[in-house]
């Protein structure tokens, strides 16, 4: 009994290290060859929490040791195929529901693969964007290559694309010309990978022309957002510029008509100072003074204009010196008057540009807490629909928790009922043992009966036989 006992906790210790050993997966094609896929994702988690990611190797295997009573889900993508999904479960042994799981992916529709290059070497481009433009529903698809320069798009059937190169991106901006073209797939119904290398052109001019027109797209951009928010920052800013546009104008004006001014000032304060210069001059000559006048005609040549010389008295010069004062005295209160009038037309221009700027920045503080109150409003609902999140996993956690202890105590019930099998097993043995024991022993008394009778009888028929023969002897 003791030797039988030993050897089934034998073999249970071996089972137990069996099924503790790594889980074993393999990933292949879904083809006539089942060939295996190397380097494909696998994400495994563990209670929905991540555990590992792994990479496939050549023959398409992957391995990790599981945990004991845990819960595992293992994903598997891979480039052009969809992605597979499935769960298995380990005991408190960690002996796994499932074991040498061979997944087999499928084709995922119709693919779009290939490589950006530059034409003259016919390099690969990094930190190229290029869209896919879905031409029925508007949608778009962005993919930034990497150092290999490869892009993988999926195509879905009976649809028209559009396909752009992003001129605004990293590795394309100033340096090549704008790519775009169409690709359709009316008709096609089945999977396929099409492969198209897309090679780009050097720009001539790349600072002149990309630098103008990734302004001229980012002004469109900015104006588009803006009027999709309700606010066009575009005609905000011309609003703004529109008042100083006026005034300046209007400065100018006056900058132009006071200059006209003081030249007329000058010319007249040089009249004054030749009137100066001549009445000093007819002083000096005896109060004598000459003035030039124009004659219409004269009555025999009329188109021959002649000059006549007077003399004028100091009482004309002295008239013509205080014309010539007062219209400068005139000027000069009309440029003081046109210097008021512009200092006015600055002052209520610039009251006007600080009641604007105050409006403005009125509309930016209530655009600000217009944002603010959104951005905490689109923050407690992130919140809220983390806390239902939260829950869901936490009733997942219990619910996973719960079917965890149901399948642990129908282990420890299977294990109980394996035990009462086998103690029920044993004492029917014993029992059998027991019966054919004393089956034995009575067989064994039976036939010790037998002898012991066959003796008796023998010995009394030798005695008879004895005690006749003495008899007859006698």
């Amino acid at each position: 009994m003791k030797q039988k006992l030993l050897t089934l906790l034998l073999v249970l210790i071996t089972c137990s290290k069996i099924f503790a050993q790594d889980f074993y997966g393999f990933v292949k094609k879904t083809d006539s060859t089942a060939s295996p896929i190397y380097q494909a994702t696998v994400e495994i988690k563990e209670s929905d929490k991540p555990f590992k990611t792994l990479k496939t190797y050549f023959d398409g295997a992957f391995k990790f040791t599981p945990n004991k009573a845990q819960i595992y889900t293992v994903k598997i993508s891979y480039s052009g195929y969809q992605d597979t999904v499935y769960t298995f479960i380990t005991d408190r042994k960690g002996t796994a529901s499932a074991q040498n799981v061979t997944v087999k992916l499928k084709k995922d529709g119709m693919r779009l693969m290939g490589v950006i290059k530059n034409q003259e070497e016919k390099f690969p481009i990094k930190n190229a964007t290029i869209i896919l433009k879905n031409v029925m529903t508007r949608k778009e698809d962005r993919i930034t290559t990497d150092i290999d320069g490869r892009y993988n798009f999926k195509l879905e059937y009976e649809t028209n694309y559009k396909i752009l190169i992003d001129k605004r991106s990293p590795g394309i901006y100033n340096q090549y010309k704008d790519t775009s073209f169409y690709v359709s797939t009316i008709g096609f119904n089945q999977p396929l990978d099409y492969k198209l290398d897309i090679t780009l052109d050097a720009m001539l001019n790349p600072v002149a022309t990309a630098k103008e027109d990734y302004l001229a797209s980012v002004k469109s951009n900015s104006v588009k957002e803006n009027k999709a928010t309700g606010v066009v920052a575009a005609q905000n800013q011309v609003q703004q510029k529109q008042p100083f546009v006026a005034e300046n104008q209007k400065l100018k004006s006056a900058q132009s008509a006071i200059e006209k001014l003081q030249a007329e000032l000058e010319r007249a304060k040089k009249e004054i100072d030749d009137l100066k210069n001549k009445e000093i001059a007819q002083k000096k000559s005896l109060g004598v003074g000459v003035a030039v006048s124009a004659n219409p005609k004269t009555p025999t040549d009329p188109n021959v204009e002649t000059v006549i010389i007077r003399d004028l008295t100091a009482a004309e010069i002295a008239q013509q010196k205080e014309k010539a004062e007062n219209k400068a005295l005139q000027i000069e209160a009309e440029i003081v008057k046109q210097k008021i009038e512009e200092q006015k037309q600055a002052t209520a221009a610039l009251q006007k540009a600080k009641e604007k700027e105050a409006n403005n920045k009125k509309a930016a503080e209530l655009s600000v807490a217009q944002n603010a109150l959104e951005d905490s409003l689109a923050k407690a609902s992130e919140e809220e629909d983390a806390r239902l999140v939260d829950l869901a996993m936490k009733k997942r956690r219990a619910k996973d928790d719960s079917l965890i202890l149901v399948q642990a105590i129908f282990e420890k019930k299977r294990v109980a009922e394996a035990h009462i099998i086998f103690v029920q097993d044993s004492i029917a043995n014993a029992k059998a043992s027991q019966e054919k024991t004393a089956k034995e022993l009575v067989a064994k008394k039976i036939a010790q009966d037998s002898v012991n009778k066959v003796t008796v009888a023998a010995r009394a028929k030798f005695v008879l036989d004895s005690t006749t023969k003495a008899k007859s002897e006698l």
